[in-house]
């Protein structure tokens, strides 16, 4: 049996694993389903996974983060009461073991998961690393979450939700323009293909494992778009949008509303999945979520990438 074969075997009806880890979900998001897994064992059971999507492009073999896939990387699974030592000594152990084992590349990418602060033996290995970010509302049992929000933002979410009724949609067509409209203010492409984002939706509604959102106005009128998925961890905020024109009305304060106190009731932290725009920074602290650094680690070993880019 091959790892993939063992590792799709393994995580069946796990709770504890990451949705972006799930096969079923590196099917949906890798070219062509083109990913594997490096399995650490020790003593015959497994202590750590480390799942990568790979492509061929140009001629070049390169390990990538697909669409739609925030993060991967090593996902270490500790025993219970371990020594701070002991967490370490494994993490050492198992990622030098997968660095190891990890085929031959010509350029690596990977985002680890926030909750991964351990990159040392990808830098031993001579992989490189720099800091981003993203913003986390954790749960909180018997918190009022909202009192940390800014206070300007409280008055517009209260009128939003007296000029806003929001549903949930299956069909996403109608809805194209919500999805270009941030792209199109910085005079970018969309770099999500529609078609592509359209049986997305359909795959994580089909296991329980997300939905999209619209906000609309007294008149019907799409205002805003989001686009989330979920784990027993965390409610991950993916793609969305919203109308410029009626920006005043607040349709996306109100959906990140909504959408945090769904995963509040839910028991799993919200996570904004970040940005590094300046001003979507400041929009997403306004909700008083915890600033959380994400590694972005890389590694590049054809000389003609390292000269002529990637």
């Amino acid at each position: 049996m091959s790892e993939k074969a063992k590792y799709i075997e393994w995580i069946k009806g796990r709770k504890d694993i990451p949705i972006f880890f799930q096969p079923w979900y590196l099917d949906l998001v890798s070219t062509d389903n083109l990913w594997d897994v490096i399995l650490y064992e020790d003593d015959k059971e497994i202590k750590a996974i480390f799942p990568f999507c790979y492509k061929k492009k140009l001629g070049f073999n390169k390990i990538v983060m697909p669409a739609l896939l925030p993060y991967l990387g090593p996902w270490i699974l500790y025993a219970p009461n371990e020594s701070e030592y002991e967490k370490r000594s494994l993490e050492k152990k198992a990622m030098q073991y997968c660095i190891s084992k990890l085929p031959s590349f010509d350029d690596f990418r990977q985002k680890f998961y926030p909750t991964n602060d351990n990159w040392l033996p990808f830098y031993w290995a001579g992989f490189e690393q720099t800091t981003r970010y993203t913003y986390i509302i954790p749960y909180e049992e018997k918190k009022d979450i909202k009192s940390n929000y800014k206070d300007s933002l409280k008055r517009q979410i209260a009128k939003t939700k007296k000029g806003c009724s929001f549903e949930i949609v299956d069909d996403l067509l109608p809805y194209e323009a919500l999805f270009n409209a941030t792209f199109k203010r910085q005079n970018l492409a969309n770099p999500l293909d529609f078609k592509f984002l359209c049986q997305y939706l359909k795959t994580i509604n089909a296991h329980g494992s997300g939905k999209c959102v619209v906000a609309k106005g007294v008149d019907n009128q799409p205002l805003a778009i989001v686009l989330v998925v979920w784990d027993n961890l965390s409610t991950y905020y993916l793609a969305g949008g919203y109308d410029e024109q009626y920006a005043q009305t607040g349709a996306m304060s109100g959906l990140f509303d909504l959408m945090i106190e769904e995963a509040q009731t839910q028991k799993r932290n919200f996570n904004f999945e970040g940005s590094m725009i300046e001003s979507i920074e400041q929009y997403f602290r306004s909700f008083g979520a915890q600033l959380q650094p994400v590694m972005n680690i890389w590694k590049t070993n054809s000389k003609v990438l390292k000269t002529f880019g990637k």
